[in-house]
């Protein structure tokens, strides 16, 4: 089977076969190698989003720290594919999908609450947080529909319903440029 076949087999697999390869990376690299690729293709637009939400919603709103916890998202993500196999246990692909989304979201606030804890990277300083103790990144299994937001995340979401698809595909692109 040459690289083309393997992309296409994988492209039709279920999200959580995807991560049950990802989790067997001692057992079989290359497998979960491929694996990962597959999950990056589907996802990198919605991490790359996810990451400047979460940086501006936290007020960082440079290029640069979006990049490093998109990085390190990746990395997390990859290294803690075991964490998200209970994915079966939804019935449908909508549901699979949002807790996936939400347990990435989780791991991007983790990345940005580590590096504010640590105080700087790189190219940034930031304000130190107080030493407390950041959940762990397990998978959260609350239902996607039972999930708390902020009122204003509430009304949002209830504005982009009431919009066809095109126009909050227009808005979504425009969001990812600001």
């Amino acid at each position: 089977m040459d690289k083309k076949q393997v992309q296409e087999e994988l492209a039709k697999k279920q999200v959580e076969e995807l991560f049950l390869r990802m989790a067997l990376k001692d057992d079989d690299p290359e497998q979960a190698l491929k694996a990962y690729g597959e999950f990056y293709n589907r996802y990198h637009k919605f991490l790359e989003y996810t990451c400047k939400k979460v940086c501006i919603s936290f007020g960082y709103n440079k290029a640069e720290v979006s990049e490093v916890i998109y990085s390190n998202t990746l990395i997390k993500i990859y290294n803690k594919a075991e964490s998200f196999l209970n994915i079966d246990k939804e019935t449908s692909e909508p549901d699979k999908d949002l807790r996936l989304k939400s347990w990435i979201n989780k791991i991007a606030e983790n990345e940005l609450l580590q590096i504010k804890r640590r105080g700087e990277h790189d190219c940034l300083t930031f304000d130190n947080i107080p030493d407390e103790e950041l959940p762990e990144l397990t998978f959260d299994d609350t239902p996607p529909g039972e999930i708390m937001l902020p009122e204003e995340l509430q009304l949002l979401e209830q504005a982009m319903l009431e919009l066809t698809p095109t126009e909050q595909a227009v808005i979504q692109e425009i969001y990812l440029y600001k």
